[in-house]
């Protein structure tokens, strides 16, 4: 091969070495401020997962990266040149997957609230977060698809008992579940001895007391809504898919809930200590009655997930 060849040929070898870094590093830090953006602990797996893959191609890109020996054929250097593109085509694969993640996650991932925002603050955040789910779901609509309780909606339930049965299962374990939550914290709130003695039982101020309960409580209803609500599945769904759904969703949203659920459990332990007992037997008392009425209601609700709904 002549010298110019030869030379012309290096500088395609490293343009392609310096796009091949580009990619890798962008596709990097991507995935490092998914990781930083508070997501949940199941997503946060999955995230890792990719990471683990971008530095798996990391080193592979070590193996082109400072290339001291070039090619001296023009075979040598056609094999190095399949070796970087093959390389390239996988953080390409890999880039689009974590493009996909962030579209998901920007769509399903409610703002947490930070240690420096107030609750006006925190507010404007959640509707900017409905700005973006109102506009995927305008996206949804136009492409024709439909969310999970619309599909729902139009199961045949004479063919499909199994699938309805189960998504009606999840809908309500989660209505009743929430419900709890909500239903024992302002309970707690009414007591004439809350207001001081909740902050001393649970050790740490107001502010962090509704962070630690109230702002998930609220973040974990507007994720569910956007779970059932959002438009973007394209067909009718198999039975095996609603019943992996449905899994998944209770996968999904349980650890977040049952933590809300120990949070509120020490706190509710910690301010019983304080109350006297009279006022303990109400508490506990009042608590059982709230319950049947949450399981009652929704009952009595039936959840709009009928084949005649409109």
């Amino acid at each position: 091969m002549e010298t110019n060849d030869l030379q012309s040929m290096e500088r395609e070898i490293l343009t392609m070495i310096s796009a091949l870094k580009s990619l890798n590093l962008t596709t990097r830090n991507k995935i490092n401020e998914l990781i930083c953006s508070g997501t949940g602990s199941s997503e946060i797996d999955a995230i890792r997962a990719i990471l683990t893959e971008a530095e798996e191609l990391r080193k592979a890109q070590d193996d082109f990266d400072g290339l001291k020996t070039f090619p001296k054929t023009e075979e040598e250097s056609e094999d190095l040149k399949s070796k970087i593109e093959e390389i390239t085509k996988e953080a390409r694969d890999l880039d689009k997957r974590v493009n996909e993640y962030e579209e998901k996650f920007l769509k399903y991932n409610v703002p947490r609230l930070h240690e420096s925002e107030s609750w006006k603050e925190y507010a404007e955040s959640l509707k900017e977060f409905m700005k973006i789910w109102k506009e995927e779901a305008k996206k949804g609509r136009e492409k024709g698809r439909k969310s999970l309780i619309e599909l729902l909606q139009l199961i045949d339930q004479s063919k499909n008992q199994e699938a309805f049965k189960a998504m009606r299962h999840v809908a309500y374990y989660f209505g009743v579940h929430i419900s709890d939550l909500l239903v024992l914290t302002f309970l707690l709130m009414s007591y004439p001895e809350t207001t001081e003695e909740i902050i001393s039982a649970y050790g740490m101020n107001r502010k962090l007391i509704e962070r630690d309960i109230l702002y998930p409580i609220i973040r974990e209803v507007l994720r569910l809504e956007v779970a059932f609500c959002c438009p973007d599945l394209p067909m009718m769904l198999t039975d095996e898919v609603f019943l992996s759904m449905g899994c998944h969703l209770v996968k999904v949203f349980d650890k977040n809930l049952k933590r809300i659920c120990l949070n509120l459990d020490k706190l509710t332990t910690q301010l019983s200590l304080h109350l006297r007992i009279e006022d303990r037997e109400t508490l506990n008392a009042d608590k059982k009655f709230l319950e049947a009425v949450v399981r009652l209601t929704w009952k009595e609700l039936g959840l709009p997930l009928r084949a005649d709904s409109n």
